[in-house]
């Protein structure tokens, strides 16, 4: 309370400040004088909240971040600056403002949901992201990652880090999905693995969404869990090759996107998932990054995340897919996930190590969804929504084009 005609002086002059948008006169004074005038707080509370009640939420989000810099006081008007460019179509407006804010993530989506779709790539993807209800039981989802551990440790196709599926099976191959929900349902609800029991459905790279949610959380971890859900459903049929991503994730290294440590916005997307601290569901998921296929083969296939590169092929070997007991570290398993030579010579000489005709990989960006790299390889890409799938007998592959005419968009 201002009680001296000084401090009444010194709070009307704060206040003419804020309204006049000089922040940094407003910031000094307030230095100045907060130690002796402690009501001076009031002031600046009253007017950012009179800025939210008027509609003007940039200059209340300039306020708060003149004197508390705080998600308590930031959140309401960036939600609010947010929101109201999406309503007016200012899409570009609106990623550049959750780029800088954190906003409340329950309160967007409803209008989110409401909104038509558009040209802009990056609010569909924002769309396809959304959950409406992110909240998971840790209790429940431990119990979850418990179970698939076994369920990976425990599969009757492993031979170390390479699965080998039967000759006579049926493949349902995606490429990287990168926490696309709207394909990842699509995906399940094709395969219908339970009328189809010779049917294997073969996942990769489910972390790391390329679409950041509201507030710039990454809740890829989402799909995740519904994967090893379908993987305890469906034991024998459902399978995951590592990707580079994932083995980064174990290891420590850092996964990066436009500058970006994507890491960051996945733990961001846990806090949002779980509610409290997660180093346990962290450690489980990576006991089961440790145990995924390097490899899957089946009849003349091999599936794998990419291919070693050129410098990186000779040391290459196949077989000691099978002996390595371990994924940490093996220059082995690195080459398999990170390359990118898919020159002709390259993928021959991989598909010579492998004992393999034809390749089949994710791990690149592929606009129309695949891409036939040589004679002998294609890659796949599920994460966006031209992205597509490959359903085939590898036994019955005896050509590129035959292995081409297999491939299918999601939607």
């Amino acid at each position: 309370m201002l009680k001296s005609v000084f401090a009444k002086k010194v709070a009307a002059k704060l206040r003419k400040y804020l309204i006049e948008q000089k922040y940094d006169k407003a910031k000094n004074l307030y230095i100045k004088h907060i130690p002796n005038i402690p009501g001076l707080r009031d002031v600046w509370v009253r007017v950012y909240r009179k800025k939210l009640k008027e509609g003007d939420h940039l200059s209340a989000i300039n306020i708060a971040e003149t004197f508390e810099n705080t998600r308590q006081w930031i959140v309401p008007a960036a939600t609010s600056l947010v929101q109201t460019a999406l309503c007016s179509g200012e899409y570009k407006k609106a990623k550049e403002l959750l780029v800088k804010h954190p906003v409340h993530y329950f309160s967007m989506l409803d209008i989110l949901s409401q909104l038509k779709p558009a040209k802009s790539s990056d609010l569909k993807m924002m769309l396809e992201s959304i959950e409406p209800q992110p909240r998971r039981d840790k209790k429940q989802v431990l119990e979850i990652l418990n179970t698939a551990l076994v369920v990976l440790q425990d599969s009757k196709y492993r031979q170390g880090f390479l699965f080998e599926l039967p000759k006579d099976a049926e493949l349902f191959i995606t490429g990287d999905l990168h926490g696309n929900r709207k394909n990842f349902d699509i995906i399940k609800s094709k395969a219908k693995l339970h009328k189809h029991r010779n049917r294997h459905l073969i996942f990769q790279e489910i972390l790391h969404s390329r679409s950041f949610l509201i507030d710039y959380r990454d809740v890829s971890f989402l799909e995740i869990i519904d994967f090893f859900e379908l993987l305890i459903t469906f034991p024998n049929q459902v399978h995951i090759i590592l990707g580079n991503h994932d083995l980064n994730f174990l290891l420590n290294r850092s996964s990066m996107r436009s500058n970006r440590k994507l890491d960051d916005y996945f733990f961001r997307g846990l806090e949002l998932i779980f509610g409290e601290p997660s180093d346990d569901i962290v450690k489980i998921y990576k006991e089961i990054i440790s145990w995924m296929a390097a490899a899957i083969k089946c009849g003349p296939l091999i599936l794998t995340h990419s291919n070693p590169n050129s410098r990186n092929i000779k040391n290459f070997d196949f077989e000691r897919l099978k002996k390595i007991s371990t994924l940490r570290p093996k220059k082995t398993i690195d080459f398999l996930v990170s390359g990118r030579d898919h020159s002709h010579e390259t993928v021959q000489e991989f598909l010579r190590k492998c004992g393999s005709d034809f390749s089949v990989i994710g791990h690149e960006f592929c606009r129309k969804g695949f891409l036939q790299t040589t004679e002998q390889q294609i890659i796949i890409d599920s994460c966006h929504n031209l992205g597509c799938y490959l359903l085939c007998h590898p036994n019955k592959i005896k050509s590129i084009e035959q292995l081409q005419s297999c491939i299918h968009n999601i939607r």
